[in-house]
């Protein structure tokens, strides 16, 4: 097993708060080339974002409306194209150095899809990874959670929104991952019943301690 890798569960936050959070772990961690990083753990308040490669045309409804049902809009650094957060969904952005994991980011990648494999399957759901596209899924169509990241100096930022308890009718707004044909799914609807995220935060800090052998403070 590697070192320990801090756990900063910041409950329900907004987008910009968070962003201005993951900043300052990113500088820790520039600053103390010995830790391996931080696992940040939060919910958002309602909002879409864009990656550096986001087609706009993959927003479905314009910003006046967005701001008419309160949900936030950010042009954001990671990559990946259109994506929406919003209670209920677990957000993890680990602020991980991969020089301690082999400078190799499709490992990385890799290995977070793995934790989702792994807690979905500790909840009885078998999930699929799709070869060319990033995230887990239940099927060819069906979706349940989506990985963008940003990587600078081998330290990364951002990272996975699952869905557990959230309104998928809000992903109506945009095309997800600017793919036709998704349908996006959550937890509580593929068991039918409402799930209690701190069980699931519990269950996915275990699955990414394992994966990522790492030890979670």
């Amino acid at each position: 097993m590697l070192s320990s890798v801090s756990v900063k569960d910041l409950g329900i936050i907004s987008y910009k708060d968070a962003e201005d959070y993951q900043l300052q772990m990113f500088k820790n961690l520039s600053d103390d080339p010995n830790k391996l990083g931080y696992l940040i753990l939060l919910e958002h308040y309602p909002v879409i974002t864009s990656g550096k490669g986001g087609d706009i045309n993959n927003l479905l409804v314009g910003e006046d409306f967005l701001k008419k049902k309160k949900i936030e809009f950010h042009r954001i650094g990671r990559g990946g194209d259109f994506t929406l957060h919003s209670l209920g969904q677990l957000i993890a952005y680990p602020i991980l150095n991969l020089k301690f994991f082999g400078k190799d980011l499709n490992k990385y990648i890799r290995g977070l899809e793995q934790v989702i494999v792994d807690l979905m399957r500790s909840y009885g759901i078998e999930t699929i990874t799709i070869k060319g596209k990033t995230g887990v899924w239940l099927s060819k169509e069906k979706k349940i959670c989506s990985i963008g990241l940003k990587v600078s100096k081998w330290i990364t930022m951002h990272g996975l929104a699952l869905n557990v308890n959230n309104d998928l009718s809000l992903f109506k707004y945009i095309l997800p991952c600017g793919i036709k044909g998704i349908n996006m799914t959550s937890l509580s609807k593929e068991l039918n019943r409402d799930i209690e995220m701190k069980e699931v935060k519990s269950r996915f800090k275990n699955s990414f301690s394992s994966i990522f052998d790492v030890e979670l403070q």
